[in-house]
């Protein structure tokens, strides 16, 4: 019995370790095929990409433990519905329903001065930038950009962010 579990490790380990550093060869590929043009981000390292793979792991899928044998949350809110009756089920809903799901029927019954009125009255941060660029001219744009650019690939920034 003891041999048996020493010759596993011994022809197991091998292929797990290839398996694991092909993954880690995909996902450096990947990360520097995509990134770099989709984004203009830089380019990692095959170590990089195992610590990337690993930091993956540890925030959403490692560490959890064993997954109970019943299924998925889903399967359990499928059983839970089923066995209310419908007025519980309808206060189930209504205590699911907040102030963000019911957004779409408060968004129809204002006014259009009260929509504009609301949507100024959030610290929205996407307003603040967009209102930035449409005050920039297409060469402070370019220059932006190109800074980001650089900025992201390692080098100096071209121009800073004009308020």
């Amino acid at each position: 019995m003891h041999v048996r579990r020493v010759l596993k490790l011994f022809l197991l380990l091998p292929i797990f370790l290839l398996f694991f550093a092909l993954i880690g060869w995909a996902v450096m590929g990947l990360w520097n095929w995509l990134l770099p043009a989709i984004f203009a981000a830089r380019a990692i390292t095959y170590w990089q990409a195992l610590g990337l793979m690993a930091l993956c792991w540890i925030l959403f899928g490692g560490l959890r433990g064993r997954r109970p044998s019943g299924g998925s949350w889903r399967h359990g809110m499928r059983e839970r519905w089923g066995k209310m009756n419908p007025s519980e089920r309808e206060e189930f809903a209504r205590g699911l329903r907040s102030k963000w799901h019911d957004m779409r029927e408060r968004w129809d019954k204002m006014s259009s001065s009260e929509r504009e009125a609301f949507l100024k009255s959030l610290p929205h941060f996407w307003q603040d930038i967009l209102d930035r660029w449409g005050r920039m001219t297409p060469e402070e744009r370019d220059e932006f950009v190109k800074g980001l650019r650089s900025r992201s690939a390692g080098g100096a920034p071209e121009t800073e962010w004009k308020a």
